[in-house]
């Protein structure tokens, strides 16, 4: 029996590996877009992105001319496997697919005798024909056939390599030690060259759903012997079952498995019709004509063994009521009511009524004139139907009186008019006297410039008054911000900002002052000179000055700055003998304001006198 096989393809390749030994092989190819295959030794490598170009037995990869070859590497990020790509590399006996792979194309493996174990990744959607045909003349090395866990679309069954839903068998390994093949009932078609050159097998059962088998299924499978086809209508393509010397095919008299063994070129096959049904076994049915409400139909059953047929009526159906939807009546046309009929004869079921039109419906209205202080309004009305308007009078407004403030401020009175907002009619209007003053105060009301450093926060109270001596609000008239700290020796700002009738602002400043010595501790006389002493402040201290004169009044007077918080005497030298001299001392410190150094003083301690020696 004549068929394409492997061998005859493993032939034309080893002539163009004799045809091309004098020429030197390039150690890399573009095989795609993104796509290169590599050679490095004995190991071929695909890398890349993408997928791999397809090749046909008259259009051959460049290397193809490679008989030295031992392991194939298709690394990650390739998406296909090209056609004929790797076909009759009979000397590879390694082949790892990466997990981005998704097509192995036709005959991507086929011929690579030495190939013992492959693998399919969780990634493959497809296998093309012929693509795991590894037999080169009768004889094949493939042992095992694996698939990843997670993969969608194939599945391994007793060693067997299926699609998913077992509906199509795929591959069974040339090596795999199996003398009877019982094809599982869920499949219905058999791949080309699927049990090619299983050697071992003597007897195969096809079941009735198998409805094709592949060119060359069997091929090779040298004690094949029996092989039963339960579906009469079964396709068995050329070669499909091997013309072994006394083999017997099954199958039903005057079926397309007779007429395998007749017009094939069978000469070695014997045809064993299978017994006619004496039971049927029908199967579920398929309705051949629909019934209406009109005329029966038919249920035809076809036995799943001989395929003989059998009938039944099917009663009329019911009408198929159709509801015919209700229209609705408006202003400006009539209405139906809800009706029904067949969809199939037209029998009207329940006949629709006419409904008179109806009034109109006028939406809420719109003011299309709006009613002031001075003039009457319009509201129109539109129908929501058609469209129609009708109107009404909107009657006058009294009038909208508000306020009109002109803020007062420092220097100008403001006024409060109150009036119609739409008519601008006055009702009444009054002043607001401008703010004549604004003064820090103590707790008590008096007035507030300074105070002393005692380690509390000094937080100055604010009375404003106007020029008509009221006392503003706070809160409601202006607001009191204080600058931070307030606590340590320094001068600080109070900013009053005016609001409600008022504006502008006012910045009020107050001092945070030393603690002065208590007094001077000792005035000792020297000659022409004294020596004064005191208890040392050193809390919000900078240092001391020292001030004397020869008048109590201290005109005249010489001031000595002592710029340690430390110092506790000072001796004074240099003066007139027997003379009186006034002393007093006072403390400062010196603190940051507005970007400048700015000194802040205790008041004077209580004087002391001293006439100096001669």
């Amino acid at each position: 029996m004549k068929r394409i096989s492997s061998f005859l393809l493993a032939m034309v390749m080893m002539l163009s590996v004799l045809g091309s030994v004098s020429v030197v092989q390039a150690q890399e190819w573009k095989a795609g877009d993104n796509v290169t295959v590599s050679k490095n030794g004995n190991v071929i490598t695909v890398k890349g992105n993408g997928d791999m170009k397809n090749y046909s037995l008259n259009d051959l990869p460049a290397w193809t001319n490679d008989i030295d070859t031992t392991k194939i590497i298709i690394d990650d990020g390739v998406t296909s496997i090209g056609d004929f790509a790797f076909s009759n590399f009979m000397s590879v006996k390694d082949v790892t697919i990466a997990d981005t792979v998704k097509y192995i194309g036709q005959r991507a493996f086929s011929g690579c005798f030495m190939l013992k174990t492959i693998n399919i990744p969780a990634s493959v959607e497809v296998i093309g024909d012929y693509a795991l045909s590894t037999t080169v003349g009768d004889a094949s090395n493939l042992e095992k056939i694996t698939v990843s866990d997670g993969n969608k679309n194939f599945t391994i069954e007793n060693d067997i390599l299926y699609n998913i839903t077992k509906t199509i068998l795929y591959k069974v390994p040339s090596k795999l030690n199996i003398e009877k093949l019982d094809v599982i009932s869920s499949v219905v078609s058999i791949k080309p060259e699927a049990v090619i050159s299983c050697k071992s097998l003597k007897e195969v059962n096809l079941p009735v759903n198998v409805i094709s088998v592949g060119a060359n299924a069997f091929t090779d499978c040298k004690n094949l012997q029996k092989v039963v086809v339960q579906n009469g209508e079964c396709d068995l393509a050329l070669a499909s079952i091997p013309d072994n010397k006394g083999l017997e095919l099954y199958g039903y008299k005057d079926t397309n498995v007779e007429l395998y063994a007749q017009r094939n070129g069978c000469s070695n096959i014997t045809f064993v019709p299978l017994d006619e049904c004496t039971t049927h076994k029908w199967d579920g049915g398929q309705v051949t004509k629909p019934a209406t409400c009109t005329s029966t139909g038919i249920k035809t059953y076809t036995c799943t063994v001989c395929k003989a047929t059998k009938t039944e009526e099917i009663a009329k159906t019911a009408h198929k009521v159709v509801i015919d939807e209700a229209v609705e009546a408006t202003c400006t046309k009539t209405g139906l009511t809800e009706g029904k009929h067949c969809s199939v004869c037209e029998t009207v079921i329940e006949k629709q009524e006419v409904i008179p039109k109806t009034a109109h419906k006028y939406d809420d209205g719109q003011v299309t004139k709006s009613a002031t202080c001075t003039s009457t309004g319009v509201k129109t009305y539109t129908c929501t139907v058609c469209k129609a308007t009708k109107t009404e009078t909107i009657a006058k407004k009294a009038h909208s009186y508000k306020n009109y403030v002109t803020k007062a401020t420092t220097s100008k009175n403001g006024s409060i008019v109150n009036k119609c907002s739409i008519c601008g009619a006055k009702k009444s209007t009054s002043t607001v006297y401008k703010i004549k003053s604004v003064i820090l105060t103590t707790s008590t009301g008096s007035v507030f410039t300074s105070t002393y450093y005692n380690g509390k926060v000094k937080t100055p109270g604010v009375t404003v008054k106007d020029s008509n001596g009221k006392t503003l609000k706070k809160g409601t008239d202006y607001t009191v911000s204080y600058e931070s700290g307030r606590k340590n020796v320094g001068r600080y700002a109070v900013k009053v900002t005016f609001k409600g009738n008022y504006s502008g602002s006012k910045t009020l400043y107050f001092n945070v002052i030393p603690k002065n010595v208590s007094g001077i501790k000792k005035l000792t006389a020297r000659s022409k000179g004294f020596t004064v002493s005191w208890n040392p402040q050193k809390t919000q201290v900078t240092g001391y000055q020292i001030q004397y004169s020869t008048a109590s009044n201290f005109k005249n007077a010489k001031t000595i700055t002592m710029g340690k918080s430390s110092y506790s005497a000072k001796k004074v030298t240099g003066r007139m003998a027997k003379k009186r001299y006034y002393v007093r001392i006072r403390t400062y410190k010196t603190v940051k304001f507005n970007g400048k150094n700015y000194n802040i003083y205790s008041p004077w301690c209580a004087k002391k006198s001293v006439v100096t020696k001669k």
